[in-house]
């Protein structure tokens, strides 16, 4: 099952972290959980019982951060991770855009590989969470630096952000 684990990885940008639900289906059409072995391999883990090997193999997964003993902060690093790739695509339009951050909302950027991905809807989230209070508290560091630096405005007209409603 491991040699199976790291082949999920390699197809998965070295992202290890099986979902529970996983089956995978062999050449031979046989079927493996692969997400239910992981999460054993976990249960074992943290009560002390996995096998020294399996241990030591498993750990050099974690250890390169492709696979997470806590499922929780596997979570967490792979939201972290999507939340960066977002912020690393504004800091690229205000590159692209004299250092001006202000993305409108209804901006969309096409990837290399033809993804598209709605710039400005993500900032205009962000915004939303920032003054409701619900963006982490990095997150809300990293936005507001672009603010105070005079890349990012949070009130703007209409054609871009949004802007906040004083009544509320």
């Amino acid at each position: 099952m491991q040699i199976l684990l790291l082949k999920y990885g390699v197809e998965h940008n070295d992202n290890c972290n099986v979902p529970l639900n996983y089956v995978l289906t062999t050449s031979n059409t046989e079927k493996k959980k692969l997400g239910l072995w992981l999460s054993e391999q976990r249960t074992y883990f943290k009560s002390h019982m996995l096998p020294l090997y399996r241990k030591v193999h498993l750990q050099e997964l974690v250890d390169k951060q492709n696979l997470f003993w806590d499922v929780g902060e596997a979570s967490r690093k792979q939201k972290e991770a999507k939340w960066k790739k977002w912020y690393d695509y504004l800091m690229a339009y205000g590159e692209e855009h004299g250092r001006d951050c202000n993305v409108p909302n209804s901006f969309v950027v096409t990837l290399f590989d033809q993804t598209k991905v709605r710039l400005g809807q993500w900032l205009s989230n962000q915004h939303l969470l920032y003054v409701t209070n619900k963006l982490p508290q990095n997150r809300r560091y990293n936005l507001q630096k672009l603010v105070d630096q005079g890349k990012l405005r949070w009130e703007d007209n209409d054609s871009l952000l949004f802007k906040v409603d004083e009544a509320k």
